[in-house]
């Protein structure tokens, strides 16, 4: 089957819940067979994690420059020059309630969720680090512990290089909070 129809059905899979989620109901969608769903949705999550270290990758010397070019123009300050990275974190919704732990997967705004923290370079927008699974009541400044960025930070930035954050991060020399 031709590659679009696999991400199609595997796209349409990931983004309906209850009875429309249904392998049945995709069947009666996509006019394929019942083992056609599971596999093309097998194939494209193994296609996608096989793509994972060539496209979330820590950003080139052109691309920090680029980024770091991109910040200073922006803001008319040398100084934020440094600032070329950004992090946040935000919630991917549930269905349902879990069956393990149910309640701890609630989060403040009352949903079923699922942590996730993405740190961006801010000209392109490129995903470069991110930590996802932590429950949904997990705190943002917890779940971001869990990126490369934070537990390699000496490595990674050098003198004057930092992260972008909100308020809820903890400011350290390398995570400023230049915005509430």
């Amino acid at each position: 089957m031709e590659v679009w129809v696999q991400l199609a059905v595997f796209l349409y899979r990931l983004g309906h819940y209850g009875n429309a989620a249904l392998v049945s109901s995709i069947v009666d969608w996509a006019g394929i067979a019942d083992g056609s769903v599971i596999n093309f949705s097998n194939h494209v999550a193994w296609a996608l994690l096989g793509l994972h270290d060539k496209y979330v990758t820590w950003p080139t010397a052109a691309q920090i420059e680029s980024a770091r070019s991109m910040a200073v123009t922006r803001s008319g300050c040398e100084a934020w020059s440094g600032g070329y990275l950004a992090v946040d974190g935000m919630a991917i919704k549930l269905y349902q309630k879990p069956v393990l732990f149910g309640e701890s997967w609630f989060n403040k705004s009352s949903d079923y969720a699922i942590a996730l923290q993405i740190v961006i370079l801010l000209d392109s927008l490129e995903i470069i680090d991110y930590a996802v699974g932590h429950m949904g009541s997990t705190h943002d400044a917890l779940a971001f512990k869990d990126t490369r960025i934070y537990n390699q930070h000496q490595a990674l930035l050098p003198r004057g290089h930092y992260l972008l954050a909100d308020p809820v991060y903890a400011v350290t020399g390398w995570c400023i909070a230049p915005f509430k």
